[in-house]
C-alpha cells in the first residue's frame, strides 16, 4: 500500500501510539514529524500499523496479513507440483470384432447342439475376450500435456459353450487362444482438473504398430473330435503371422494418492489394419479392420 510522503498520521508500534505527520518513508523505516516540530525516526520493522487523519487503515505490517496464495482456478492444476516421469502398468480386459474374428464366431454359433435333462435342445455360442497387459513410459511437458509411450500384448481367447449358467448348466465346449499380439504406440495425453486436487480426466490419442500371429479354427478342430459323427477336417496352418498399423483413442480418470503414486481406470477403443501372411476364409479378405473395446486398470509411479 503506497502512503505519500507527507500524510498527517497515527502510526501503532508494539508498545505506543505515535500523532504526527509523516516526512518521509522507506523500507527500513518511516519518519515522523512530531506536535514540538521535531523529527522521530521510527524502524519499519517496529512499526504495526498506520491510519490516516481520518482513521482509515493505511498500512499494516505484513505479519498481521493472512497468507493470500492465489487458489487454483476450476480446471487447473493445484499448486502441488506434478512430477514430469512416470512409469505405467496396465491390465485389460475387452472384446474384439472385424474379419477373421467375426468368422471365427459365425462358424461356432448354432452349430452344435447339447441335450439337457428336462429334454431341451441348447445351441452353442461363443465370445471372444480380449486379455492383456501395457507397459507405459510418460513424460510430461506441461500439467496439461505428456507425451505417452506404450507397449501392449493382447491375446484373444474364443470360447464356445452352451446353457446359460442359470435355467441350464453352462457347458464348456471349448476354450482356445485365437490370437496372440504385441503393439508399440506413441502418443498425447491431455489432462484436465475437475477440482483444485491433482487428479485428472484424461484423454489420450496414440498410433503405431501391431504385430503377432492368429491361429485359426483353433476352438473348430479342438471340439470337432468331442463331437459323433465328427464334422469336417480342415487343413489350415496352425499360425498365421498378422501385423499392421494401429491407432487408438481413450478416455478415463487419474487418481493421484500424492505426486508419486497414482491409479487410472480407462477405456479404449482401437482400431488396427492387420495385413495376414495367408488367406483363411474364403468369404473375409486377406487384409481386414478389426475393433478393438477394452477397459484398463493402471497403477503408476511417478519421479
Amino acid at each position: 500500500m503506497i502512503i505519500p510522503q507527507i500524510y498527517a498520521a497515527t502510526i501503532v508500534t508494539s508498545n505506543e501510539r505515535i500523532a504526527g505527520t509523516i516526512t518521509e518513508q522507506s523500507k527500513s523505516s518511516v519518519s515522523v514529524r512530531m506536535e514540538d516540530g521535531n523529527i522521530r525516526k521510527i524502524e519499519r520493522e517496529r512499526v504495526v500499523q498506520i491510519f490516516d487523519d481520518n482513521g482509515e487503515l493505511v498500512y499494516a505490517s505484513p505479519a498481521l496479513m493472512p497468507d493470500q496464495k492465489k487458489a487454483p482456478e476450476q480446471g487447473e492444476p493445484a499448486a502441488e507440483k506434478l512430477l514430469d516421469n512416470a512409469l505405467i502398468i496396465d491390465g485389460l480386459v475387452g472384446g474384439i470384432y472385424g474379419g477373421f474374428y467375426n468368422k471365427e464366431r459365425d462358424n461356432s454359433d448354432g452349430s452344435i447342439s447339447v441335450k439337457f435333462s428336462d429334454g431341451t435342445t441348447q445351441y452353442s455360442k461363443s465370445t471372444l475376450t480380449s486379455f492383456g497387459f501395457g507397459l507405459n513410459y510418460q513424460k510430461a511437458s506441461s500439467a496439461r500435456w505428456t507425451t505417452l509411450y506404450t507397449y501392449t500384448f493382447r491375446s484373444v481367447v474364443h470360447s464356445v459353450y452352451a446353457g446359460d449358467g442359470q435355467k441350464y448348466k453352462y457347458e464348456d465346449i471349448s476354450t482356445k487362444t485365437v490370437s496372440s499380439r504385441h503393439a508399440l504406440l506413441i502418443g498425447k495425453e491431455a489432462r484436465f482438473y475437475p477440482t483444485q486436487g491433482i487428479s485428472s480426466i484424461d484423454i489420450i490419442g496414440q498410433v503405431g504398430y501391431e504385430f503377432g500371429n492368429y491361429y485359426p479354427l483353433a476352438t473348430y478342430n479342438d471340439y470337432r473330435t468331442k463331437l459323433s459323427p465328427a464334422p469336417a477336417l480342415y487343413t489350415v496352418p496352425g499360425s498365421v503371422m498378422i501385423h499392421g498399423p494401429t491407432a487408438r483413442i481413450g478416455s478415463g480418470i487419474s487418481f493421484r494418492f500424492s505426486p508419486a503414486w497414482q491409479m487410472r481406470l480407462l477405456a479404449f477403443y482401437q482400431i488396427a489394419y492387420s495385413i495376414a501372411s495367408d488367406q483363411i476364409w474364403t468369404a473375409v479378405e486377406k487384409n481386414v479392420l478389426t475393433h478393438d473395446l477394452y477397459g484398463v486398470v493402471s497403477f503408476g509411479y511417478s519421479f
